[in-house]
């Protein structure tokens, strides 16, 4: 089984071997090259590893800081579940704060976005759109992520194209969105009993890929699918 992959400019492939391999023959393998010419590295993934359970995901403390599979399980490709760990402290957002405050009616910025917002309507129910308030949000910890990685898309890209996205949630998410902004959606579904994604009413989970609760495939359900095909 070969599902292969394209970043950028890197190009890759996950291998689904058929029986284990020994040390010498993995230290063989990573010392051949790709049409005798191109070098190429060989990660030992393991997703069921349970050793590297454990373990602290390396991709949170490199360049990056964040990892894209701390919350899949696997449901679509076997390749797409990080088998490290992901503590809360792990992340830069652990300790991140957020302040909120509310525009005044009739100032500029709240005229703008309220405008957007009528423009935007009517949603899938077609149900009016009502405004009651529009609160700006104030995360340094975020705002800095965000400069380094729109730093880092410009200097490989020498572009950056931006757009503003509306995102709809329910009032159980927003802590985790205003602290650790909009994650990529989980695979899993939320669990009721859950005592993190549980009781909010989700449809994703927003645990990572160890909760012992949540470990149903999530299915769309006029939900956040984005990334999940």
């Amino acid at each position: 089984d070969v599902i292969p992959h394209r970043a950028g400019g890197r190009v890759s492939a996950s291998v689904e071997l058929e029986a284990a391999v020994g040390y010498r023959d993995f230290q063989d393998l990573r010392g051949r090259k790709y049409r005798s010419c191109y070098t190429i590295t060989v990660d030992d993934a393991q997703p069921g590893d349970i050793t590297r359970s454990s373990m602290h995901c390396p991709r949170l403390y490199g360049p990056a800081q964040y990892c894209r599979m701390w919350n899949l399980g696997g449901f679509a490709h076997w390749p797409e579940c990080c088998p490290f760990r992901h503590r809360n402290d792990d992340w830069p957002t652990a300790r991140a704060e957020y302040q909120l405050t509310t525009l005044p009616r009739g100032s500029a910025k709240y005229e703008e976005i309220h405008r957007d917002l009528q423009f935007s309507a009517p949603f899938e129910n077609h149900d009016p759109v009502t405004v009651l308030e529009i609160q700006a949000i104030r995360n340094d910890t975020l705002a800095q992520l965000y400069a380094e990685r729109l730093g880092f898309v410009a200097a490989k890209q020498n572009s950056v194209f931006e757009l503003e996205l509306w995102h709809g949630t329910v009032p159980g998410a927003l802590d985790s969105v205003l602290r650790d902004g909009l994650q990529p959606p989980s695979d899993r579904a939320a669990a009721p009993d859950c005592p993190t994604s549980g009781g909010k009413g989700l449809s994703a989970s927003i645990c990572g890929n160890k909760c012992a609760f949540c470990v149903r495939e999530h299915k769309w359900d006029r939900c956040h699918m984005y990334g999940l095909g």
